[in-house]
């Protein structure tokens, strides 16, 4: 039976990454894997045939590490992408992690095209439509019911919420996270490490490290710059 190791513990998203795991490929085994402590609490409803054990990383055992690293699958818990980066580089060397062992975890109801071309490490839920020619990075998590157009790029890391509309030949730089319900108009730019708030219209470029908002959407303040070099 196939395990899937999760790295890190965002408890709302447990059970979202756990159903897509079981509905893209049937994994209903799992090991969450944190490198600090941390709660996991009432946000997480496990379902009654899932296996799932907690292990912190200071804990675990060389026979624990070796039979993770042998079982090779790894998904992430989180949605941040500083985060997601701390992770990756957390566990990296203790399990020999390499992209590739990240797997797609697509939901049936999700339409790619066949021309798209998908990094590892995606999470695409329901109702999830993906166009032409589009280039999906690693680690980038796409929530239910968004759209991305053709000859869109999204660079690692890049999380779209409910809702989202990427009009063609969109670029989101890694990291940049879009709220629900936005819509990005063709051939914008969306830089690094941005913030878009829930509802904007993007009709024209926004620079790396913003927060930015509103109808049309327009910078608000700056985010602190990315400083990991991964």
């Amino acid at each position: 039976m196939k395990t899937l190791s999760i790295l890190g513990c965002d408890p709302s998203l447990l059970n979202v990454i756990m159903e897509l795991a079981e509905d893209a490929l049937g994994i209903t085994q799992f090991e969450i894997l944190l490198n600090i402590p941390v709660e996991i609490g009432k946000a997480f409803q496990p379902l009654p045939h899932w296996k799932h054990t907690v292990h912190e990383l200071k804990d675990l055992t060389p026979e624990q590490i070796q039979g993770l690293a042998n079982a090779g699958l790894f998904a992430f818990s989180v949605s941040h992408e500083p985060v997601k980066t701390i992770l990756y580089e957390a566990f990296q060397e203790v399990l020999a992690l390499k992209h590739a062992q990240f797997p797609r975890l697509i939901h049936p109801s999700a339409v790619v095209s066949r021309s798209a071309s998908l990094g590892f490490g995606l999470h695409i839920e329901p109702n999830v439509t993906v166009s032409a020619c589009s280039k999906l990075g690693f680690g980038i998590h796409i929530k239910r019911g968004s759209s991305v157009g053709h000859h869109c790029h999204l660079e690692d890391f890049t999380t779209l919420n409910p809702g989202v509309t990427l009009s063609s030949f969109v670029r989101v730089g890694r990291g940049t996270r879009i709220g629900a319900g936005s819509v990005v108009r063709d051939n914008v730019t969306i830089g690094e490490n941005c913030m878009i708030g829930m509802g904007s219209v993007v009709t024209k470029d926004i620079p790396a490290n913003s927060v930015a908002y509103g109808s049309p959407c327009r910078v608000q303040r700056q985010n602190p710059p990315r400083t990991s070099s991964t």
